[in-house]
């Protein structure tokens, strides 16, 4: 099987397709969610990250897998350490902090204490660590623990905001695949086709209505008028209940449309 993983190699979404191939298995690797999502073809499958610990929901993700009408079928989760690396003496002599934009958000304990440091957005971790190749005084990174190694002298270990952080990374398929597990994690989107006073309210009650436990909820701009959102919401269900509560949401609604756009295992 050919996977389209968000790159370059030794990126975290790499290390997430390592746990998880078998002999067979390959990757093409690309630079950013949005090309990963938009590429992956019905015999193939794509790996990107959903959500952080710190950082929430990664809303590329979550768009482009309803954009590009994906299905998701299986996650992953990883635990996730960052180090600060450069050629510095200490935190006020960095002039130029490279960090890759979810890292960011992950790491804001310690960026606050650079205050005078030129913050430097970048693509992805590894680009981060390559930023700062020439070892220019100056010039740190943050970047994931697994790159640091003897060429680039690492200032401090563990520095995200918190020590228990984890990515859940999501498989993505054009066709829905049911593995068999125990527990499993549905997501959807609730779309609103009229707009009135308590539309909200009436979604969110057909799940107290059904005894159904929402997860998450999140909205996000539909991208056609302004005020138009639609909602992405998450519940976990028992086997023996998911393809009750799918023909529940399945059901059509004059004021409302749902889209279901994953069933996957909940994996610990």
């Amino acid at each position: 099987m050919n996977y389209i993983v968000l790159g370059p190699e030794g990126t975290f979404t790499d290390l997430a397709f390592q746990k998880i191939k078998s002999k067979n298995d390959q990757a093409t690797y690309l630079s950013s969610i949005e090309d990963v999502l938009s590429t992956v073809k019905n015999d193939e499958l794509g790996i990107v990250p959903i959500e952080n610990t710190l950082d929430g929901y990664i809303q590329p993700s979550l768009d482009g897998i309803f954009k590009n009408n994906l299905l998701i079928i299986d996650e992953i989760n990883l635990p996730i350490a960052f180090s600060l690396i450069g050629n510095i003496s200490s935190l006020e002599k960095v002039k130029r902090l490279y960090v890759q934009f979810a890292t960011k958000g992950q790491c804001l304990d310690l960026i606050k204490k650079m205050s005078k440091s030129a913050i430097i957005l970048t693509e992805s971790n590894t680009s981060s660590y390559e930023a700062i190749k020439g070892n220019a005084f100056g010039d740190a990174a943050i970047v994931p623990s697994h790159l640091v190694n003897d060429d680039k002298p690492c200032f401090l270990r563990n520095v995200a905001d918190t020590q228990d952080n984890q990515t859940r990374f999501v498989i993505v398929s054009k066709k829905q695949i049911i593995l068999p597990s125990k527990s499993y994690r549905v997501t959807f989107i609730v779309t609103p086709v009229i707009d009135r006073p308590g539309l909200l309210y009436d979604i969110l009650s057909t799940f107290k209505k059904n005894n159904i436990n929402l997860t998450s909820i999140l909205s996000r701009p539909t991208r056609e008028h302004m005020g138009n959102y639609h909602f992405f919401l998450e519940i976990i269900l028992s086997e023996n209940k998911r393809d009750y509560v799918i023909s529940i949401l399945s059901k059509p609604n004059d004021a409302y449309s749902i889209q279901v756009i994953g069933v996957c295992p909940v994996r610990e």
